[in-house]
């Protein structure tokens, strides 16, 4: 019988490996600015919990203003992949430690 070898998979990271991240979120959906916090703010609240969400409000998301908070490194890809499909769309603007989240959507020829 032959021997399995396994490959370790490699995987491009977006952010470096340290202990808090900061996170800076806008809301670019004009609109309904409210139903679009109100969605982001699961994923904020999951991620770093009640204390984060100060200042997250719907008269800042109106104005389009920057929310900032810390995510710890294990949870930033699970917020990540929560606020992609929001990036996406272009209703959320965010950028890890000063850079910015691209948009991830893959065009075919």
């Amino acid at each position: 019988m032959g021997k399995v070898i396994y490959f370790p998979r490699t995987r491009a990271r977006a952010y470096a490996p340290k202990g808090l991240h900061s996170i800076r979120l806008r809301v670019l959906d004009d609109r309904n600015p409210s139903y679009t916090r109100w969605k982001a703010q699961f994923h904020v609240q999951s991620a770093r919990g009640f204390p984060a969400l100060k200042g997250f409000t719907d008269a800042n998301a109106r104005r389009h203003r920057w929310h900032s908070f810390a995510v710890k490194t294990g949870k930033l890809p699970a917020f990540t992949r929560g606020m992609q499909s929001m990036v996406n769309r272009g209703v959320i603007e965010m950028r890890i430690d000063g850079k910015a989240v691209g948009n991830t959507i893959r065009r075919r020829a």
